[in-house]
């Protein structure tokens, strides 16, 4: 069900909550994206793919902290007016880390990274603003565990979002593994559901 309302204090800003999705049928305008920002999550049967439900890393050998998996979402909307955001937005991702040795070291997940910004018609990506998420959360389970991280952006004032391009967010995993262990990481974008996502408000001006 959507999930968009309004702000008693502002009547006339509109709150959006937008899940990530990743589809294998890509969103059909400039560059054709994979990766989405969604007023309604995808049905959770969709395509029959699992895969559908996260997006990656395996191999994580860095034994510093070091970007693991790195996405950006974009709006599936076409919105012919221009939109003014307000002063702060929330994202929140679902994240997985497991190790994949055969010894006992943790795998770390420490820090999401949120860029709030858009995309134009070719695909480039410009940003408006940027807030860390710290978890710092560990495992040496071989069995994911998850973990949310999330983050308040401050995007500054008179913001707007003109028609021509659609509002994204990229999201910068971070983590690394101990000395003597490999790990694995995922971004959690399951269907049928709001596990990451950005809520912001906004206005037509």
């Amino acid at each position: 069900m959507a999930k968009m309302f309004k702000r008693t204090s502002d009547i006339d800003m509109v709150g959006t909550f937008l899940a990530l999705q990743k589809v294998s049928d890509k969103y059909p305008w400039g560059d054709d994206f994979a990766y989405l920002l969604m007023l309604n999550p995808s049905p959770s049967d969709l395509d029959g793919n699992d895969a559908l439900d996260y997006e990656e890393k395996t191999g994580i050998t860095n034994t510093e902290q070091a970007v693991q998996i790195d996405k950006t979402f974009v709006h599936d909307a076409l919105v012919d007016l221009n939109r003014e955001l307000s002063n702060y937005a929330r994202a929140v991702v679902q994240v997985g880390v497991a190790r994949t040795g055969g010894t006992d070291g943790n795998i770390y997940f420490t820090k999401a990274t949120f860029t709030l910004g858009y995309v134009d018609e070719a695909g480039t990506f410009t940003s408006i603003a940027s807030a860390d998420g710290t978890p710092n959360f560990s495992t040496n389970s071989t069995d994911y565990q998850l973990c949310s991280a999330q983050a308040y952006i401050t995007i500054p004032d008179n913001t707007i979002i003109y028609p021509a391009n659609r509002i994204a967010l990229k999201v910068e995993c971070y983590g690394y593994r101990a000395t003597t262990e490999h790990g694995k990481m995922k971004l959690c974008c399951s269907r049928g559901s709001y596990d990451s996502y950005l809520d912001f408000f906004w206005r037509y001006v």
